[in-house]
């Protein structure tokens, strides 16, 4: 390694033999295989855990989720995250981070899917998600800067007057793309208070 590189990021999986030969900074993310309800709850109260890798299931964001890094969420397709009680009141996910990315989940139940903390997160990533919700799949709160919601499928057959999406106050750049809007009324994208970004 020369002087002329700053990072090396590994995982716990690869061994490295290293000579230095300047300055080396190495940067471990954890990430946490998870098959159980107690196993998502002891990683979301690990904060060197950026990375959760969900099993087939059934599990529950049993309270806000708050952390000062990024978080990661990869489900496999047999993932279902239920609102049950959880989150903040009637959400399946309320949470506040740095970077938000969520893949292969399917979210469900009478409240809101995704909720992001007025303020708290900076960048949002979904994609391969199934939204099966009786308010809105994924709400947006002021002040994220950039991201995407793409390849997911928003089931709204069975909410009332809510939309899919709903975007507040957003500062950047956002897409959203190739997704599927299945129901009656208003099922599609709701934006206000646009504040930046095209």
């Amino acid at each position: 390694v020369g002087s002329d590189v700053d990072y090396i990021n590994y995982d716990d999986s690869r061994t490295y033999e290293v000579e230095v030969t300047g300055t080396v900074t190495i940067s471990a993310a954890k990430t946490e295989y998870v098959d159980s309800q107690s196993d998502l709850n002891s990683a979301l109260a690990d904060p060197s855990i950026e990375t959760i890798r969900l099993g087939d299931g059934v599990y529950e964001f049993t309270g806000n989720i708050s952390r000062t890094g990024d978080l990661t969420i990869i489900g496999n397709g047999n993932t279902v995250i239920d609102e049950g009680t959880a989150g903040n009141g009637a959400d399946a996910l309320y949470v506040s981070c740095d970077d938000l990315t969520i893949s292969g989940v399917t979210f469900r139940g009478n409240g809101n899917g995704i909720v992001t903390a007025p303020g708290a997160v900076d960048n949002v990533y979904i994609e391969d998600c199934t939204f099966e919700m009786s308010n809105m799949g994924v709400y947006l709160g002021t002040g994220v800067k950039g991201g995407y919601i793409r390849d997911c499928t928003f089931d709204m057959s069975n909410a009332s007057s809510y939309v899919a999406i709903g975007l507040y106050q957003l500062a950047g750049d956002f897409t959203i793309e190739d997704n599927t809007f299945i129901g009656t009324g208003s099922v599609g994208v709701d934006i206000e208070n646009w504040i930046g970004g095209a």
